[in-house]
């Protein structure tokens, strides 16, 4: 049985991995992601959680899985953001190689709130885990956005760049033509272009979208890379495009045949492809198809981009952010 620490006393150890240090980064996140859906079904808690295995034990029996190898850990803590020790325990395994599905597990829990320990959970016989199935993938706790939301996200889009960009376009003009220069122009689009490529591969989406607390993601729930939110973008830039070869052709005058025509099919193929997110599960538009991603609120809980920040390193603990469960 585990013996809990006294409390006073405890400070996180983010750096050290301890004994578990044979895990992968896949596999830690999976192990952390059900020990932590686990831990909130006995307890909710009001901030991030984060997972110091510093002191962890291996108490025997041993599998290879994903990218490490997992054994039956003791001395597992848990801290919240302000270093508070809320909760450490004992962890088991299942394996069943038929469907090659990990079910992870408390077998003994200690639960504390301001110090003082207010639950002891002990699992000799059948774990949460069996009561509640958790898939190994995360996509499966995804709560997917729909037409009509995304709809809203770029209406409120368009309302807070319509002005700036508005602005740019215009000026970007007027100094083209004072130039006699397509130079100006280009960098008008290349601008833009940029916002909507960063927004979504920095921030994990545009203002409209983190407003309503919406996040871009591939199907394991990490953050795009910058190659997968320029495909994501790919329809914007092509009209981009367009309209430069458009401007230039035309001795920036007005647009005429055919780029008028084929500006106004890129708009089209836009529309279609926002329309695609009513029929298919995922709620995929056309280009989330192309770039491997989808929109989904934001999850029950989400592994923070750990290399940015500095006061969580990748080595050690990782953080979640949670809400009410999906089940």
């Amino acid at each position: 049985m585990l013996v809990s620490k006294r409390w006073e006393s405890i400070k996180p150890n983010y750096d050290d991995p301890g004994l578990s240090i044979t895990m992968g980064t896949q596999l830690r996140s999976e192990v952390e992601r059900q020990l932590l859906r686990e831990l909130l079904l006995h307890h909710k808690f009001e901030h991030r959680l984060y997972f110091d295995w510093s002191e962890s034990c291996i108490e025997g029996k041993s599998l290879h899985f994903l990218d490490g190898s997992l054994d039956r850990y003791s001395g597992i803590s848990i801290y919240d953001e302000n270093n508070e020790f809320v909760a450490d325990g004992w962890m088991d395994f299942d394996f069943d190689p038929s469907s090659n599905q990990l079910s992870v597990y408390w077998i003994f829990l200690d639960i504390y709130l301001n110090g003082q320990k207010i639950k002891t959970i002990q699992n000799d016989e059948k774990p949460i885990s069996e009561e509640h199935p958790m898939e190994t993938t995360q996509e499966n706790e995804f709560i997917y956005f729909g037409f009509w939301k995304r709809v809203l996200m770029r209406i409120i889009d368009f309302g807070i760049i319509f002005i700036p960009i508005g602005l740019l376009y215009r000026s970007a003009v007027h100094v083209s033509v004072q130039m006699n220069s397509i130079v100006p122009y280009i960098l008008m689009w290349l601008v833009t272009s940029a916002y909507y490529v960063l927004t979504i591969s920095i921030f994990g989406g545009t203002p409209g979208k983190l407003i309503l607390k919406a996040k871009v993601v591939d199907h394991s729930g990490n953050r795009l890379s910058f190659y997968k939110s320029l495909l994501r973008s790919i329809f914007y830039i092509l009209y981009a495009v367009t309209m430069i070869f458009a401007f230039s052709s035309s001795n920036f005058k007005p647009i005429n045949a055919p780029f008028d025509v084929i500006a106004q099919l890129i708009g089209v193929v836009t529309i279609l492809s926002d329309l695609v997110v009513l029929f298919n599960r995922r709620k995929k538009a056309l280009h989330d198809y192309i770039a491997g991603s989808v929109v989904i609120k934001q999850p029950f809980f989400q592994k923070k981009d750990l290399a940015l920040s500095k006061k969580r390193p990748l080595s050690g603990g990782r953080d979640y952010a949670f809400g009410e469960i999906k089940r």
